[in-house]
């Protein structure tokens, strides 16, 4: 299931729930190795 939304004329897709609750979250330690981590704080 793809999500995306448009906030302050920036688009955002996510390719699941899991991948939105995953970066809508402090950073976490493997995160990023596991793939989960988002590109930027914004």
């Amino acid at each position: 299931m793809r999500l995306q939304t448009t906030l302050f004329g920036e688009n955002f897709a996510f390719a699941s729930v899991k991948d939105v609750l995953a970066k809508a979250n402090e950073p976490r330690s493997g995160d990023r190795q596991a793939g989960l981590a988002a590109s930027s704080m914004r």
